[in-house]
C-alpha cells in the first residue's frame, strides 16, 4: 500500500516512463517506401550507389544492383523522408592506387554540381534516375 499521495505520484510517473522504455518513442521523420532504377542514357547504370540528401534529416540512401535497380534506407529502416530532395549517384571505384573507374559523370557524386532531385509524397516502386552522359564511353577510366 502506498503511504502518500507523492508516493503513489512517483510510482505511477515510473511506471508510465517504463512503458515509454519499453515501446520506444517514434521521433523521427515518416519514411515512404521508394524502389527505382537508376539509368545512363537509357541503360541501367550496372554499378553505384544512390543517395537522397534532404534539406534537414537523415539521408535515404541504397546499393544498385547490376541492373541499377535500388530500395532506399534511412537509418537502416526502409524508406525516405517525403518531400523534394538532391539526389547524388555515386559511382567510381578504385582499380588501382592511382586509376578510377567511373560509370557516370563526374558531376552527379555530390549534391553541389548534381542536378538531380526526386519529390517523395507517397509510396513508389518504379522510380527512375535519369543520368545523362558527358559524350564519355562508361565505364571509364581516368584519374
Amino acid at each position: 500500500m502506498l503511504s502518500s499521495p507523492r508516493t503513489a505520484i512517483f510510482a505511477i510517473s515510473c511506471v508510465l516512463f517504463a512503458a515509454l522504455a519499453v515501446t520506444g518513442c517514434d521521433t523521427g521523420p515518416k519514411l515512404v517506401p521508394i524502389e527505382g532504377q537508376v539509368t545512363l542514357d537509357g541503360k541501367p547504370l550496372e554499378f553505384g550507389s544512390i543517395r537522397v540528401i534532404p534539406d534537414a534529416g537523415r539521408t535515404a540512401y541504397s546499393d544498385l544492383d547490376a541492373q541499377g535497380r535500388f530500395k532506399l534506407m534511412t537509418d537502416d529502416k526502409e524508406g525516405c523522408p517525403t518531400g523534394t530532395h538532391i539526389v547524388t549517384i555515386g559511382s567510381q571505384k578504385a582499380i588501382s592506387e592511382t586509376v578510377v573507374r567511373r560509370y557516370a559523370p563526374e558531376k552527379y557524386d555530390n549534391g553541389i554540381s548534381s542536378d538531380l532531385k526526386i519529390t517523395v509524397d507517397g509510396p513508389k516502386k518504379d522510380v527512375v534516375i535519369e543520368l545523362k552522359g558527358d559524350g564519355k564511353s562508361y565505364p571509364f577510366d581516368g584519374r
